[in-house]
C-alpha cells in the first residue's frame, strides 16, 4: 500500500509540465491494482444466468434468518442476525445449528463460491433433508432449506 501511495505522489512532481511515459505506465499498474479490473471480465460474469433464481431465492429469506450461503450471494442477504459461509469447518448441520443459530441454507453446490466446497454443500443440503427441512430447488442448483419451527 505504502508504495502504491509514493508511486501516485511522485506522478505529482512539481515543476513538470509533461508527464514522462514511465508515469504514466506506473499510474496504469497501480489503476490496475487497485481497481482489479479482471474481477468484472471473469469470474462473476458466468453467474449472470443465475440472477434470476438468485432473486427469487433471496425474496423467500426474511430478514430473522440466520443464514449459511455462498459468497456470492451472501452481499445481498446482509443484516441478518448470523450470516456465514459454509467452510470445512462447518461439515455439521448440528454444529451450526447450535453454535451459530443456523436456521436456513442457501447454497449451489455447482458453484459453491468463495471458502467453501461443492462436497460440503451437497453434505450439507443433505443434513438438512434428513433433518426434514423444507428444501426448494431452482433448475440451475440453487437450493434453499429452511429449518421447520
Amino acid at each position: 500500500m505504502i508504495g502504491v501511495v509514493a508511486t501516485l505522489d511522485g506522478l505529482a512532481s512539481v515543476g513538470e509540465r509533461r508527464v514522462p511515459l514511465h508515469r504514466i505506465d506506473w499510474a496504469a499498474a497501480c489503476w490496475a491494482a487497485l481497481a482489479k479490473p479482471w474481477f468484472f471480465s471473469g469470474a462473476y460474469l458466468n453467474r449472470l444466468a443465475l440472477v434470476p433464481e438468485s432473486r427469487s431465492a433471496i425474496a423467500l429469506v426474511q430478514p430473522g434468518y440466520a443464514v449459511a450461503t455462498t459468497s456470492y450471494l451472501a452481499p445481498h442477504l446482509s443484516g441478518r442476525p448470523m450470516l456465514i459461509f459454509p467452510a470445512a469447518a462447518d461439515e455439521d448441520l448440528g454444529t451450526l445449528e447450535r453454535r451459530r443459530g443456523i436456521n436456513l441454507l442457501l447454497l449451489n453446490p455447482q458453484e459453491p463460491g468463495w471458502a467453501s466446497e461443492s462436497t460440503l454443500q451437497r453434505s450439507l443440503l443433505e443434513q438438512a433433508r434428513r433433518r426434514g427441512w423444507t428444501c426448494r430447488i431452482w433448475p440451475r442448483g440453487l437450493q434453499l432449506c429452511r429449518r421447520q419451527t
